[in-house]
């Protein structure tokens, strides 16, 4: 894999999620095919893996989940962007100061 050493451009994938059925069999497929090394994360993170590639991020993965009663979705990945939108303007501004 190559390795990017400048700023995505705008609506270049930088990023994917993947949540998979069986956590462990895709981070053993990962790290077979690519060299990705992940284990599945913490309970309080869901047990979402972020997967590295020569100690650096490039990838997560996580189990799939369902709500309760409902049937288990089919395995989904989803590419991430950097952001083509400007930040909202009351996003970007420092707080007002409080009235005296």
């Amino acid at each position: 894999m190559p390795e990017v050493t400048t700023r995505y451009k705008p609506g270049t994938p930088c990023w994917v999620d993947l949540m998979a059925k069986d956590q462990q069999a895709a981070l053993d497929f990962y790290r077979d095919l690519f060299g990705w090394q992940g284990e599945v994360g913490p309970p309080e993170f869901g047990g979402y893996a972020v997967c590295s590639l020569n100690g650096r991020p490039v990838a997560g993965i996580g189990p799939a989940m369902a709500a309760e009663g409902s049937p288990l979705r089919p395995p989904s990945g989803r590419p991430t962007s950097p952001r083509t939108t400007p930040t909202p303007r009351w996003r970007r501004s420092p707080r007002p100061a409080a009235p005296p």
